[in-house]
This record gives structure tokens, sequence and C-alpha cells, in this order.
């Protein structure tokens, strides 16, 4: 017999929907139809409007994460001021302003872990920025001013200034060397230095602290790169 279509809101549904599979797909018609009905300027509008709510809401999720990124940077900096307190309590605010951060640039531009740079720092200076070793060495990493000079022409630093001696031989200015991120900057590339030379192993550690071509002379009593590597993993524990 002939189907005769039924008004109403079930022959509307029946009409419009169409058969999926053999049975009528709940919701997919009625929206449709919905669709069909609109003009063509107000589809339009829908699309732009839906397209904008996507990019809303894109630039809303990004914002989010970049605030939470911010957040866990914010924090680790935080962490790595403290402890810089705990080990030189006399560290002050000019000195270490921008510190960490200037750090993490560095050490990720160096693809060197920014812990073991303070492993480095804490063992030859306890990180205080204007120590001065017994062979003249300055700063956080206590460089000497002649590596610091070599380094300078490396990065081809043109505002470098040297320490100045007085006639006594004492220091009657440290320098650019006083400065920790200029001085850390400095220790950093000194240390890919040796990375390059020796690989990611305790020699180049070693040529950090002794002449690059003595880091290979065996002295049973030089613990220093067990010492930094113990530090590191103290650090690696707390600033993670």
């Amino acid at each position: 017999p002939t189907r005769i279509p039924r008004d109403g809101a079930e022959g509307r549904r029946d009409r419009d929907c169409g058969v999926i599979g053999g049975r009528c797909e709940e919701g997919v018609g009625d929206g449709y139809a919905e669709m069909k009905r609109l003009p063509t300027t107000g589809k339009i509008i829908l699309v732009v409007v839906l397209f904008f709510a996507g990019v809303a809401l894109g630039w809303y999720a990004r914002v989010v994460m970049q605030g939470r990124s911010s957040g866990v940077q914010a924090s680790k900096e935080a962490r790595i001021l403290e402890w810089i307190v705990e080990r030189n309590p006399d560290a002050t605010i000019r000195d270490f302003l921008g510190f960490p951060a200037e750090l993490f640039r560095l050490s990720a531009e160096a693809e060197i872990d920014y812990r073991l740079i303070l492993a480095i720092a804490d063992k030859e200076s306890q990180m205080r920025p204007r120590a001065v070793g017994a062979n003249g060495e300055i700063g956080l990493m206590q460089l000497l001013p002649s590596t610091a000079v070599v380094i300078a022409k490396r990065l081809e630093d043109q505002s470098y200034e040297p320490p100045i001696r007085s006639r006594s031989g004492q220091y009657a200015s440290l320098g650019s060397l006083a400065d920790p991120a200029v001085n850390v900057r400095y220790g950093i590339e000194y240390l890919k230095w040796q990375i390059e030379r020796f690989g990611a192993t305790p020699t180049a550690v070693r040529a950090f602290n002794r002449h690059p071509d003595k880091a290979t002379e065996w002295r049973p009593a030089d613990r220093y790169a067990e010492d930094v590597a113990l530090k590191y993993f103290t650090l690696a524990q707390r600033l993670r």
C-alpha cells in the first residue's frame, strides 16, 4: 500500500532525517532541517561565529598553559634563590636579580643541565660572586683572568672588562667577572668547551678545574669531579 506522509513532529522527522543504516538517526534530522531552513546569510554568520569561538577557545587554552608554565618557571627560580641564600647568607638581591632566568637561558643554549652549573659554582665559590682564589681566580665559577680573556674572544664579547690589579698585586677591581650573570656565562662556555674536547665525562669536569692538558693525569687524592657529581645529584632531587 502507498505510504501516506504524516504531519506533525513525527512526520517531519520521517521526511527530514532520512534513513541511515535502515533506521532514523535521532537528532540528526531535526538539526539538519533547522540548518536547511536558515537563510544563506544566517548560515554564513553561524559558521563565522563557530570559527571565532574555536579561535577564542584555542587562545584561552594557550594563555592557561603559558600561565602554568610561567608559574612553574617562577617556582623554580624562587627555589634556586632560596638555595643560593642557604649556601651564601650574604647574597644580595642586587647580585642575583634575574640570575636564575639567565642561568636557565644560558644552560639551555649550551645544552648543559643548569644544576651541574650550580654544582660547579658551589664547589668553586660557595655561590660568592666576589670570591677570589689563591691563584687569582674570580667569582662564582672561579675563572682566571687569562681564561676569561680567551672566552671573551671566543664569545666576541666587546663589553668584557678585565680585572685590574693594584701595585700590591691585589685586585683593585674584579671587572666583569664579579657579575654573577657574566661569570656564569663565561663558566658555561668554558665547561662546554671542555665537553666538546673530552665528552660529557668526569674528565671534562676535571678539565674545568685543572688546566685542560692535565685533565687526564692520575691524581688519586683529587676528588673534584666526585664532589661535583654528588652535589649535582643532590640538586637534581631538590630542584626538579
